[in-house]
């Protein structure tokens, strides 16, 4: 069923704001034990980029044995409409780990508003963060069948980055219903074939650490390590060959904890894990183009791209420190700010491009302007527990949200 999504101009988006009550997302403290690992967690791609994103017709990879009658019915069932809200929702229950592509229905004709899955698929590993993504990744032509389009390319498709517990970072199309596997995989591990020696054993092969860094080689290990690799490609006669799995030379060593997308420079995602390092990732060739290690000595809990100029990039981290860096040089960033705890978020001010904003695991939103450097321009005790988001308001120059525990052990979004 083909679906349109338009944006909707400034007085939609008004008077989608007055049917919104101010939510409370309450998560129960089981969910919270890890605290690498939210089992409840909850990640809105931006609805402004989401919107508009859909210009192509949406996908079934599943088996279409229903007569007309329910293929019908089921194409009523997937039509969106131009003011509706798309946002992804992530979340592990009962050891399933799944997205969800949620439709907010702003009750236009005097109805209530409504909220429902529109499709959902499943991850392979608990989810963590995620982010909305307008460029296809490298290598992907979609599901199309050919007599569509589309089908010769992915202009105008929508995707979504999702980062996991594991090293690996998954892109899944958003036009597809079923899908059975993300569109691409950045890092992660694979799978290779070694020529064994009798002298080989497990710790002469590269394997998966979620924990600790990987130490380099020294320069005649890692020849000889290649030139078994080579003699196992050439299938050399009588060797042993072993199939081992490791991480990929370009992948995350540690959990992958935050992901943006760059509006800009739209062929850019950055991601932050718990092995303390930054990535840039080139999503139309999937590769990593950069690695920042220096930028902070503990996890990166949360980044943000500049909205004006694409080579900025907020960082911050459980070093308790927020970092802006320039991504065309290696660099230990431009601007370091202390915070009183650990970074929950971070995010830019809509409204004052000098400005932004971070959010700690003590509660407190702090304001920064990077032209004053010394101190905070504000500090404000949001929350009685970690603040765990903080997000600039579209609408409404000037307006921030923020969502954290309150005192009763629930969860609460406030304005401010």
């Amino acid at each position: 069923a083909s679906s349109s999504f338009a944006s909707p101009g400034e007085e939609s988006h008004n008077a989608m704001a007055e049917d919104l009550d101010v939510a409370r997302l309450k998560i129960s403290d089981d969910a919270l034990e890890d605290d690498e690992v939210a089992a409840g967690a909850l990640s809105m791609a931006r609805a402004d980029a989401m919107l508009g994103a859909f210009d192509g017709a949406l996908r079934d990879e599943g088996d279409n044995d229903d007569d007309d009658g329910d293929d019908d019915e089921d194409r009523d069932a997937l039509q969106l409409q131009p003011t509706d809200i798309v946002f992804v929702a992530i979340a592990h229950d009962d050891d399933a780990p799944h997205g969800d592509v949620c439709v907010f229905e702003p009750g236009d004709g005097g109805g209530p508003p409504n909220v429902y899955v529109h499709h959902d698929f499943l991850l392979s590993a608990p989810p963590l963060c995620c982010d909305f993504v307008g460029t296809a990744p490298g290598g992907y032509a979609g599901a199309a069948p050919a007599s569509d389009p589309a089908a010769a390319g992915v202009a105008g498709r929508a995707f979504a980055a999702i980062g996991t517990f594991e090293t690996a970072v998954e892109i899944w199309d958003l036009d597809v219903i079923d899908a059975a596997e993300p569109a691409c995989v950045l890092g992660g591990e694979e799978t290779v074939t070694v020529v064994m020696d009798d002298d080989d054993d497990d710790d002469d092969v590269d394997e998966p650490s979620s924990t600790k860094k990987k130490k380099k080689k020294k320069d005649k290990k890692a020849a000889k390590k290649e030139e078994k690799r080579k003699r196992a490609a050439a299938a050399v006669p009588g060797a042993n060959y072993a199939e081992r799995v490791r991480l990929k030379k370009e992948s995350h060593r540690s959990s992958v904890l935050c992901v943006e997308w760059n509006r800009t420079a739209t062929n850019l995602l950055a991601t932050g894990s718990a092995d303390e390092t930054v990535r840039l990732w080139d999503v139309s060739t999937a590769r990593c183009v950069a690695t920042y290690d220096t930028l902070h000595s503990d996890k990166v809990q949360a980044l943000a791209w500049h909205r004006k100029e694409p080579h900025v990039l907020l960082t911050g981290g459980y070093d308790q420190r927020c970092v802006v860096s320039d991504v065309r040089g290696k660099s230990d960033g431009m601007l370091s700010m202390p915070l009183s705890a650990d970074v929950e978020s971070c995010c830019w001010d809509i409204g004052n491009d000098s400005c932004f904003y971070a959010s700690s695991e003590d509660g407190v939103v702090y304001c920064f302007d990077m032209r004053r450097t010394k101190s905070a321009m504000a500090v404000v005790q949001a929350h009685d527990r970690a603040t765990t988001c903080v997000v600039s308001a579209l609408c409404a120059r000037g307006a921030l949200g923020g969502g954290g525990g309150g005192g009763g052990g629930g969860g609460q979004c406030i304005i401010f």
